[in-house]
């Protein structure tokens, strides 16, 4: 928003946010895993994936489970801050 002549605008200009995609990929689903990785590409956005573990689901397609420690590991090389990490602080912490 933007205030000019004591009155608040919309402003028509868009600041460009650049993300980071993260992407789990089933393992069946490896030869689509180009999908995400092409929309981040062309909007610009920093792009991540692992392989993460298939989850049989009999008469369905296959369930995805994210082993957390793969997903840390991803996190920690992409240098995302952490929140809720912090010791805590009080009697016990610190």
């Amino acid at each position: 928003m933007i205030v000019k002549d004591g009155f608040a605008r919309e402003s028509t200009e868009r600041q460009l946010v650049r993300s980071v995609v993260v992407e789990m990929i089933e393992p069946g689903m490896i030869t689509q895993a180009y999908v995400y990785w092409t929309m981040a590409q062309e909007l610009g956005h920093e792009y991540w994936y692992f392989i993460a573990d298939s989850v049989p689901q009999p008469g369905k397609q296959n369930d995805t489970a994210v082993p957390l420690s793969k997903l840390r590991g991803t996190l920690d090389q992409i240098r995302l801050p952490r929140t809720g990490t912090a010791p805590a602080e009080g009697p016990h912490g610190r």
